[in-house]
């Protein structure tokens, strides 16, 4: 379905999860990925981690107000798996998970807003947001996703090699947004929002599928040392995904080239997030 709408469609837009660093070889830049993608009939491609910074402005503010109302923490919402366990799981703990959408959902929301008539392809390690995109709160804004195994497999049909691509410029995200690949990584981004929005923040992270069993049991019985839980259920968080080709160590040493590379480390300061305004990043 995908390859044919290609053909048929000049309006195809990619949104890439952080985790791609390392994905398509070790030395291949957001920009060459993009390239490669312009090459088999996509529009554009922008990062998710520039939703991952817009979630993150939203989410300290969400958790903010729940603080102030007397909620003695909150739960992260990006990980569709992590979100999914609580609710199959804990279903009494439904309540603390915060209302934010994920960066995959907020870039979709941009980019429908940008162009009425796009079709957003998410590309991730992921395979629990192929269930994410059929949600109510995220099936109008991403149409499709792929793994970057299929990712890489499509463009190989096309004999496309990001390689050997040309580095192109692309809509940069904080390198605090791009850090959100690996466990932790969204905690410390409220972290250098938290003097920003006023608020005393302690967080608490667990990634992998026994880590997330302890914390939340902890949590079930007011148990937990603070007031924000950061859950991914892969081990080291996204890089650790099913639909990754590299292994976690690879991919995490490509993901702190990437962060690095970033314009710009702070999320407050990122120029950028004005394509978010005026958007409901709430569920």
């Amino acid at each position: 379905n995908v390859t044919r709408k290609l053909i048929a469609c000049k309006k195809i837009y990619a949104v890439t999860a952080p985790a791609f660093a390392g994905q398509f070889g070790e030395n291949v830049t957001i920009g060459m990925v993009k390239d490669a993608f312009i090459k088999i009939g996509f529009k554009d491609l922008f990062e998710a981690a520039l939703g991952a910074d817009a979630v993150t402005v939203n989410e300290g503010e969400e958790l903010k107000h729940r603080l102030e109302k007397g909620d003695k923490y909150m739960t992260s919402s990006c990980c569709p798996a992590f979100v999914s366990y609580i609710e199959k799981k804990h279903p009494e703990l439904c309540a603390k998970i915060s209302g934010t959408v994920s960066p995959m959902t907020a870039c979709g929301k941009m980019l429908k807003k940008m162009d009425n008539d796009a079709i957003v392809v998410f590309i991730g390690p992921c395979t629990a947001k192929k269930a994410e995109i059929k949600t109510p709160w995220v099936k109008d804004a991403v149409d499709y996703v792929l793994t970057f195994e299929e990712a890489a497999a499509l463009l190989g049909a096309f004999n496309i090699e990001p390689e050997n691509c040309d580095d192109l410029e692309v809509v940069h995200a904080s390198g605090a947004g791009r850090n959100f690949a690996q466990g932790g990584g969204l905690s410390a981004a409220l972290g250098t929002m938290s003097d920003e929005i006023g608020m005393d923040l302690k967080t608490v992270c667990a990634s992998g599928a026994e880590e997330v069993k302890q914390l939340l049991v902890k949590a079930r019985s007011n148990r937990v040392d603070g007031n924000f839980i950061e859950g991914m259920m892969c081990e080291g968080g996204c890089i650790g995904g099913p639909g990754a080709v590299v292994s976690k160590k690879k991919s995490r040493q490509g993901l702190l080239k990437y962060v690095s590379s970033s314009e710009e480390k702070n999320i407050a300061k990122n120029k950028n997030l004005y394509l978010f305004e005026g958007l409901d990043l709430n569920k």
